[in-house]
């Protein structure tokens, strides 16, 4: 009595086609996403620049130390 093995049923895989369409489906997805997220950053930006939040032509202050005898002047003048 010799059993033939049992054949398990055979689990359907996506063809290629299908694996291509569904990771173009990803990618129109995530380009879609990028671009609306871009639109933002657009806006943001257009934002900053409009309510003056951007440092564009802004001058940083340098600053000095001050030296004993500045000090003293303006300890004397009453600006202290």
């Amino acid at each position: 009595m010799t059993e033939e093995p049992k054949q398990d049923a055979p689990i359907p895989t996506p063809s290629y086609l299908e694996q291509v369409r569904a990771e173009r489906e990803a990618m129109q997805k995530i380009t879609e996403d990028n671009k609306k997220i871009l639109e933002q950053m657009q806006q943001i930006k257009a934002e900053q620049i409009l309510s003056g939040e951007t440092d564009a032509g802004h001058k940083q202050e340098v600053k000095r130390e001050e030296t004993p005898a500045e000090y003293i002047k303006r300890l004397m003048e009453g600006k202290i």
